[in-house]
């Protein structure tokens, strides 16, 4: 196992707490032991049994579990490569450091195109839940839950669009789940009607890897007009200007729930 870094916003990651609540597993301190496994590519050899023991040698849990969850909400890509399982966690490099003197990968990437990622039932990944879990109050498993994939439909073509438009910018795999908070941000900037031609200059910076552009999903909804001035100014080091004004799209979800 490797030494990794541990950032105080893992700490408050609605994701993989609800992630938790759903499953009843330990996902989170299994994602973040994940981390110390993976190479310094972020792949590891897909071997449930013996990460587990390494992870989480006391707990009794069965670690395919708690990799299928993470998998199904994105955390986390399985894919083959002529007769071997891999997996690698799209996230590692924005957020580690790696020592330079760690061993090159000797893992295969994941190509964009080409290699045989596996689906993963959701279902399985799920226990079922009292009537007292913690959940929002009239939101039964008949209309979903928060993570659910059957919970995560496409609001509308024009939603759909974008988002597998969003995702060729950060590079994430069509099929991917979005947490619920990405999802509900989509929803507002969606609203928003963005004509085609801003579209392009987002397209043109997230494709070219802008060095100043957002670095996560739902940091670009919550700023999507922010964003989009700074492409057509080209003033890419006005941060403590765009501090200072109101953000024309100022996403509060609690205010449209």
């Amino acid at each position: 196992m490797r030494i990794r870094t541990i950032k105080p916003e893992f700490f408050h990651h609605e994701g993989l707490f609800e992630a938790e609540l759903e499953t009843k597993l330990p996902v989170r301190i299994a994602f973040a032991g994940l981390w110390c496994i993976a190479d310094r590519e972020g792949r590891f050899k897909w071997e449930p049994r013996r990460i587990g023991v390494q992870v989480l040698p006391y707990d009794g849990v069965d670690f395919s579990r708690v990799l299928d969850a993470l998998t199904t909400r994105g955390f986390v890509v399985k894919y083959r490569v002529d007769d071997e399982w891999f997996g690698c966690i799209p996230s590692f490099s924005k957020h580690q450091v790696i020592n330079n003197k760690e061993r090159a990968s000797i893992l295969p990437d994941c190509p964009e195109n080409g290699a045989i990622t596996e689906q993963i039932d959701a279902s399985l990944t799920r226990d079922s839940r009292d009537d007292n879990a913690c959940h929002k109050e009239g939101k039964g498993k008949e209309q979903g839950k928060e993570g659910d994939s059957s919970a995560q439909p496409n609001p509308d073509p024009e939603a759909d669009s974008l988002r597998s438009r969003i995702n060729k910018w950060f590079r994430r795999r069509e099929g991917t789940e979005w947490q619920a908070s990405e999802l509900k941000a989509l929803k507002l900037v969606v609203k928003l009607k963005t004509p085609e031609s801003d579209l392009q200059l987002l397209d043109a910076r997230y494709e070219t890897k802008n060095k100043y552009r957002r670095k996560d999903i739902l940091t670009l909804l919550n700023n999507w007009n922010t964003e989009i001035d700074r492409c057509k100014s080209g003033d890419d080091n006005a941060e403590e200007d765009s501090k200072s004004k109101p953000n024309n799209l100022s996403l509060k979800i609690e205010d449209y729930i």
